[in-house]
């Protein structure tokens, strides 16, 4: 048979659907309720009567011993109740809450005693073994000390591997558990009753009903009876008063909260974020005002003990049902927004969205209807044929409307398509939605007339509990997310107080609440698939106990490796790596710049750091596994082939760094030059150096490369460096005031060290200058540059004011072989000067 649905559950349910899910409890155990009378169940395994008290740090293994015994026993017992094959889902249910109590004291064993095993064989291996025959004795102190240790490490050990021993039956017994609970749910969803067109459903449906309703105006008579006596005692008015708080708050509920959360049409570009919270506040204005009415009612109804044990099962599922209806319209009118597309969440169409809220508001009222029938049926006792009846025709009304939601919503969006082309669906979800919903609809016409009616109403329960938890999770899911992006979002009021008070930094609040965002939308999808998956028999306290079992984690070798472990040793690695970081914080910022080091050995000291506390947190982290130095070691070892073959060039500059670091050719702020490339070391990593060119621009040189290779280092030793300035001058100058004017140049300037002295060289005769060279020291090699261009404009200037020529290239050009030429050009020369001969007579008359 079904059970009631409680009002004071429901509420809370209600109240938590708004910040996480919904929850809607529906019946499905059909096969109870074909019997025509209910069976007698076996008792089954009572709780324990006094709780174990946990043991003390000054308690030993014989303790623990005790209490695994008694453990031992309450499993024996669970084992023996399995036995039975007619336990009920409920017993199954006892059964395992059962099973945690001990099942927690194994796992409390096995934490306590593990740790003192392992602190007991650490003293032994420090005592060592027993000596050898012949060997030179030990004292009877460390011998009695190895006796006595040896003793204790048996005793742990073997409580441990009790321990274990029960672990495993206790997994094995949930495990059946399980199964046994899967199966009855299977064999109840599939078990195969009357067609809907049986003709002997019907004739024993219609010899039924004159008794049924016999029995209802009975149920009806005896209630009205109580309820005129509460009247002339006047107990009444306390249903009149619940009345009367019922009326103000529908009247605050159609009148005022409107006001709350409401959407203008004026409106045409709302935000997402206000859609959302306008969507929830809709929600909850229409259906918080139901659920106390609700509440105020049937608490009024209870303390006039108007409800009777045959009555309290309908007017507790009429009043849910009522809030259930109340509950999912609102939210199809908050996420669908009929008559207001700007304000819609979800991609419709404008009929689209009519026709849903119309299909949703209809269905929920279908529920509201059957639901109440089917309990007034079992209040009285009806027949199984009424119940069969009414179960299906419920699951039919379903299936109809659903495949009539689906016509519609076709027929009419290929309409409003059909002039810009071939159909286009509302979303990209709609037709594998559609195409499955056409299924589910044709699955449960055909088990209504196959007889099998349990099948067809818990898909019917299906459809409502998983349409109403994804619309519930569609809205968190929304509301968080646009939450979290525009209320932390770079300019919000709200982000600056956040960076103002916290101190942080833009990109890292944004960071923070797209992490924070993930997270809540994580949970709430987890919350919704524990929710989905309640109704298929599996619940979250066994999702729970899974879970549990596997934070044990799983044994290999000597190791044992546990979720629990893995986190507390990240959790380590990270806690040491940004106190790493901190030290090295402070003493690139407070310390190192207090001394008198140079910036490379600085750096070298802070990378030094960052390595020591990199390896700390490795080995701190693998301790927290369990894992010896020993094991690591040999690990290692496996690893040593791999590093040799595959990671030879990584190892190769890894070693390099450290090299680099310890031996120092070159620093952090050094001039090197390398191959083609020069500028100034920036960075010593792990696997290469960075290196900051002239240009700006970021060489990446592996620091084997540097180690093995050529390297010029301007500033390794000192910062001091030699200019040359080449000059030439004419040969006309006088070469001893040339040499006098450039070393005085040299003296004038303020970087030019007087020891060593400038020196002026005269170097050649060159092919149209006589050639020197000014060679001076600069303190600072990176000035080197600047000091040379103005030693060159100081040069210039002097030569010029003592008239001291700076000549420029010249070339005299000797051409051998000429004499021909030279003739012929003289013959072209005299003929063009030599005069012109007169014109005689005849030439002068023809020209006239």
């Amino acid at each position: 048979m079904t059970h009631p649905v409680p009002i004071l559950p429901l509420a809370a349910a209600i109240v938590l659907a708004t910040s996480l899910s919904i929850g809607f409890c529906w019946p499905a155990s059909l096969a109870a309720a074909a019997q025509d009378a209910a069976e007698q169940r076996p008792p089954v395994l009572a709780a324990p009567s006094g709780a174990v008290a946990e043991p003390g740090n000054g308690q030993d293994a014989a303790i623990h011993r005790a209490q695994l015994d008694g453990v031992r026993a309450q499993l024996d017992q669970i084992e023996n109740a399995l036995t039975r094959q007619d336990l009920s889902d409920d017993d199954l249910q006892r059964l395992r809450q059962l099973l945690e109590a001990p099942a927690a004291r194994i796992q409390a064993t096995l934490t306590a005693l593990t740790p003192k095993a392992d602190a007991v064989k650490e003293r032994l291996t420090q005592l060592g073994p027993a000596p050898a025959a012949g060997a030179a004795p030990e004292t009877a102190e460390i011998s009695r000390e190895r006796e006595e240790r040896s003793r204790s490490l048996k005793e742990l050990e073997d409580t441990i591997r009790l321990a274990r021993a029960l672990q495993v039956q206790s997994e094995q017994i949930r495990a059946t558990l399980a199964e046994r609970r899967q199966a009855a749910f299977t064999r109840m969803i599939f078990q195969r009753t009357h067609s809907l067109l049986s003709p002997h459903l019907w004739s024993r449906l219609l010899s039924a009903l004159p008794g049924e309703f016999a029995a209802l105006s009975t149920v009806a008579r005896d209630w009205l009876a109580t309820f005129e006596r509460r009247a002339r005692s006047g107990e009444v008015l306390a249903l009149l008063a619940a009345l009367g708080i019922g009326l103000a708050l529908h009247f605050a509920r159609v009148r005022l909260l409107p006001h709350v959360a409401r959407r203008p049409a004026e409106v045409t570009d709302p935000s997402r974020l206000r859609q959302s919270v306008t969507a929830l506040g809709i929600v909850l204005a229409q259906t918080v005002p139901v659920l106390a009415g609700v509440l105020v009612l049937y608490l009024a109804l209870e303390s006039i003990q108007l409800l009777p044990p045959r009555v309290a099962p309908i007017v507790g599922t009429f009043l849910t049902s009522l809030v259930f209806l109340t509950f999912v319209r609102s939210l199809a009118h908050g996420l669908l927004a009929p008559g207001l597309p700007a304000w819609r969440l979800l991609p419709a169409q404008e009929v689209t969205a009519r026709i849903l809220v119309t299909a949703v508001t209809t269905g929920s009222a279908l529920v509201l209807l059957f639901t109440t029938l089917e309990r007034i049926a079992e209040s009285i006792g009806a027949d199984y044929a009424v119940l069969v009846f009414l179960r299906g025709v419920h699951a039919v009304a379903i299936a109809a409307l659903l495949a009539v939601t689906l016509h519609r919503t076709q027929s009419t969006g290929a309409s409003d398509e059909a002039c810009l082309g071939p159909y286009v669906p509302d979303s990209r979800a709609g037709g594998p939605l559609k195409a499955l919903g056409w299924l589910v609809a044709a699955i449960i016409l055909i088990a209504c007339l196959a007889g099998y009616i349990a099948l067809a109403t818990f898909l019917v329960e299906q459809i409502v509990w998983v349409a109403t938890l994804a619309a519930v999770l569609f809205l968190l899911l929304v509301l968080v997310e646009e939450t979290f992006e525009h209320a932390i979002r770079p300019n919000s009021r709200f982000a600056l107080s956040l960076q103002t008070s916290l101190g942080l930094r833009r990109r890292a609040l944004d960071q923070l609440s797209v992490l924070a965002g993930g997270t809540i939308r994580i949970l709430l999808a987890i919350a919704a698939i524990v929710l989905v998956l309640a109704p298929w028999g599996i619940e979250s306290s066994d999702i729970l106990g899974s879970l549990r079992s596997g934070l044990a984690g799983i044994q290999l070798g000597e190791v044992r490796l546990s979720p629990t472990a893995i986190a507390i040793s990240i959790v380590t690695f990270l806690i040491v790596i940004v106190v790493t970081r901190a030290v090295q914080r402070w003493l690139d910022q407070k310390f190192l710049p207090a001394t008198e080091l140079d910036s490379g050995l600085r750096n070298s000291i802070r990378t030094a750091t960052g390595y020591l506390g990199f390896f700390l947190a490795v080995a701190l982290a693998t301790a927290q596994m369990g894992l010896s130095l020993e094991k690591i070691a040999i690990v290692a070892g496996a690893l040593s082939v791999g590093i040799g073959f595959g990671l030879q060039s990584v190892v190769n500059n890894f070693v390099s760094g450290l090299i680099l670091l310890w031996e120092r050719p070159i620093r952090v702020g050094d001039w090197v030059v390398v191959g083609d490339e020069q500028g100034y070391v920036r960075r010593i990593n792990v696997r290469a150096t960075e290196i900051e060119t002239f240009d700006r621009a970021a060489v990446i040189v592996p620091n084997s490369n540097l180690i093995s290779g050529v390297v010029k280092n301007w500033v390794h030793n000192n910062r001091i460096g030699r200019i040359i300035v080449p000059v030439g001058v004419s040969y006309d100058a006088d070469p001893d005031e040339v040499a006098r004017i450039l070393e005085s140049c040299a003296r004038e300037h303020s970087e030019v060290l007087s020891e060593p002295a400038p020196t002026v060289l005269f170097i050649r005769f060159g092919d149209s200058s006589l050639d020197f060279e000014l060679r001076c020291f600069v303190g600072n090699v990176e000035a080197s540059l600047g000091v040379k261009s103005a030693l060159l404009f100081s040069i210039f200037r002097k030569l010029r004011e003592a008239g001291i020529e700076i000549p420029y290239p010249q070339r005299d050009l000797h051409v051998r072989g000429t004499e021909r030429l030279e003739q012929v050009l003289e013959r072209l020369t005299d003929a063009t000067r030599a005069p012109p001969a007169p014109a005689s007579a005849a030439e002068t008359s023809q020209s006239s």
